[in-house]
């Protein structure tokens, strides 16, 4: 959510940028450090809110980047007919809300934790189903 909210200002300051610049011109007139400035913001402007819309539509599939790039790898994101499908899809407001307040609850139920423990391995069956898989090789 953090990437999202900086391409949003991002977005925001280029559209301020391009609009100043809109503005040089018309009262000013024409000047070609101001045109090749603005070339370059439209440029940049057309990435960022490219990234922006791709990570919206990501948001709202309630997937990672990872997963959508290699949902193949992963038989939970693939339906009986090979299809791309996620199984943890709540819709947008609801995959906002796991996004933005998640960590808050992460965070109030970390105190029950003790540092000094340490913690089991959450990896410990992909370790173990490795080990077989070379084991049997």
């Amino acid at each position: 959510i953090w990437f999202i909210l900086y391409l949003m200002s991002t977005f925001t300051s280029l559209t301020t940028i391009l609009l100043l610049s809109l503005l040089y011109l018309y009262f000013i007139g024409f000047d070609f450090i101001v045109i090749f400035g603005f070339i370059l913001l439209f440029c940049g402007e057309y990435f960022v809110s490219s990234l922006l819309t791709y990570h919206f539509w990501l948001l709202k599939l309630g997937i990672t980047t990872n997963e959508h790039a290699n949902w193949y790898r992963y038989s939970h994101m693939m339906d009986e007919a090979g299809n791309f499908h996620n199984p943890f899809n709540k819709g947008l407001f609801r995959n906002l809300k796991v996004k933005l307040f998640s960590f808050r609850s992460n965070l109030n139920n970390s105190s029950t934790v003790s540092p000094l423990i340490p913690r089991k391995n959450r990896y410990e069956s992909v370790d173990n189903a490795l080990t077989q898989t070379l084991e049997n090789i």
